[in-house]
């Protein structure tokens, strides 16, 4: 979605470079009609990378890190930022619980 917007707004800059116009965002506002703002946009992007790079490696931290030139620490920061750490499984039985944000 966003990567194709930036394309998008590539091919468009190479038209014309002293054209301005506003680009539209229906693809990318949220459920109020509001346009996300560029954290809102990245985070989505750079979620959107993760779990390409963990789907690519099957779910391997260390090798998605290595893929999207990260540490595996910053990688698992930026995943537990975006809420993408998976669920822990308890080990005296109880429901697995989600990781803490």
């Amino acid at each position: 979605m966003v990567e194709i917007e930036i394309l998008q707004d590539r091919d468009r800059a190479r038209e014309d470079p002293h054209e301005t116009r506003e680009r539209p965002m229906q693809e990318t506002q949220t459920g109020s009609g509001e346009r996300p703002n560029l954290k809102t946009l990245l985070d989505a992007y750079e979620r959107q990378l993760i779990e390409s790079a963990l789907a690519t490696t099957a779910g391997n931290q260390r090798r998605a890190a290595a893929r999207l030139g990260l540490l595996p620490t910053t990688l698992h920061e930026k995943m537990k930022r975006l809420g993408l750490l998976p669920r822990r499984a308890r080990l005296d039985g109880a429901p697995a619980v989600a990781a803490p944000h």
